[in-house]
């Protein structure tokens, strides 16, 4: 299980999550997962705080 840093959709706030490989493949997609963000104290919408890092090579060519 990889860990990445998330960014909260509602406050901005930073929080690394541990990753399955099932859900990695809706992270490639840009689409974002939905995680309780225990600064807002609610569900919201978490993305990907550095996208470049993600696996599969250097995105920016």
């Amino acid at each position: 299980m990889e860990t990445y840093i998330f960014k909260c959709e509602g406050c901005e706030g930073q929080k690394p999550i541990p990753i399955q490989e099932a859900e990695m493949a809706e992270i490639d997609e840009r689409r974002p997962i939905q995680k309780h963000c225990p600064t807002c104290r609610t569900m919201t919408n978490w993305m990907l705080a550095f996208p470049d890092q993600l696996p599969g090579g250097d995105r920016r060519k």
